[in-house]
């Protein structure tokens, strides 16, 4: 991977991620969205270019990443602060920093 390709990921605990990008609840009051949920909050040709939308996908790890994901998707947070660009933030936490550092 590129230096430049790397400089878009960001390793962050939680509590940086809710803190940066301040997440709006869900309608149900949780913090992940469904797709349904999505789409009556904003229209879903607004919500693929939005910067305040975000994938929450699991593989090893947990990750959010920037707009709409369909692969090992778990649900979307939507924030009140937009992103500036795409990025893909790592949860990083002290029982999975392992697997996820590499």
């Amino acid at each position: 991977m590129s230096e430049k390709e790397w400089k878009a990921f960001e390793m962050l605990t939680e509590t940086e991620f809710y803190q940066q990008f301040n997440p709006i609840p869900a309608p149900d009051g949780g913090e992940l969205w469904t797709w349904q949920e999505l789409t009556e909050w904003s229209p879903p040709s607004k919500i693929r270019g939005s910067r305040q939308v975000w994938t929450v996908s699991s593989d090893e790890c947990e990750t959010y990443a920037t707009g709409i994901g369909y692969v090992n998707v778990i649900g979307y947070i939507v924030t009140k602060e937009p992103v500036e660009k795409d990025m893909v933030a790592v949860m990083d936490s002290t029982e999975d920093e392992e697997k996820c550092d590499g």
